[in-house]
């Protein structure tokens, strides 16, 4: 009867849902669904690991309340851009947790679209606050230390430097960018430092290694 098949329609529909919904909860990523109004319709467990708060305490509540007040004009803005298809699909911004800690999460979004409109925003996110941290920690080394601290790539060019490089040497780091560092290194050092950084390339440590830098005075 159309009864009995309407009922067998909710049945698998309520199973489709179970199975969405347990797939969403053993992801080790952050996966949220919002509404086009900015509504959580859905928060899994590793969304819920993070804040402290269950999904039953955020349903329908805009995600507004999870970022600190100093972010909220910025996201409000790329939501609605997102939803007008303008927005890099990925960005980051904190989030606030039921303790009152803060999380930085970089989001990965997509869109699905119903009659030429958004009708839901899925954002999937890693918690990258340690990164974050490492990278800040890592900055202020760099900036405090008096010895001349650099990341080179093998593609030749520093990465970053700090002001006891650009102290030391006289140029700036707009100069020592710009150009490959064997352009800066003594002519009769050269070869002696591709050796080294061949040696790097291939995982070998390089201890005490010593090459000759040409001041900007010469």
């Amino acid at each position: 009867t159309a009864n009995e098949a309407r009922k067998q329609i909710e049945k698998a529909l309520i199973e489709e849902r179970n199975l969405v919904s347990a797939i969403l909860d053993v992801a080790s990523a952050l996966i949220v669904v919002l509404d086009n109004q900015g509504n959580i319709v859905s928060f899994n467990q590793a969304c819920e690991k993070i804040t402290g708060y269950s999904f039953a305490e955020v349903e329908n509540n805009q995600v507004w309340n999870l970022i600190p007040p100093e972010e909220i004009e910025t996201t409000t803005k790329m939501f609605q851009q997102l939803k007008r298809g303008e927005y890099p699909k990925q960005h980051q911004n904190y989030w606030v947790a039921k303790d009152g800690s803060r999380h930085l999460i970089s989001w990965s979004n997509t869109c699905l679209i119903d009659d030429g409109s958004v009708k839901y925003i899925i954002a999937t996110g890693i918690d990258i606050t340690e990164k974050h941290q490492v990278e800040e920690d890592l900055n202020r080394f760099f900036s405090l230390s008096l010895d001349m601290l650099s990341l080179a790539g093998l593609d030749g060019y520093f990465k970053q430097i700090n002001p006891a490089f650009e102290e030391i040497l006289g140029y700036t780091k707009t100069e020592l960018f710009a150009q490959p560092f064997l352009n800066f290194i003594h002519p009769d050092d050269v070869a002696a430092t591709l050796a080294q950084m061949d040696k790097l390339s291939q995982g070998i440590k390089t201890i005490a290694f010593e090459n000759r830098y040409r001041c900007k005075d010469g």
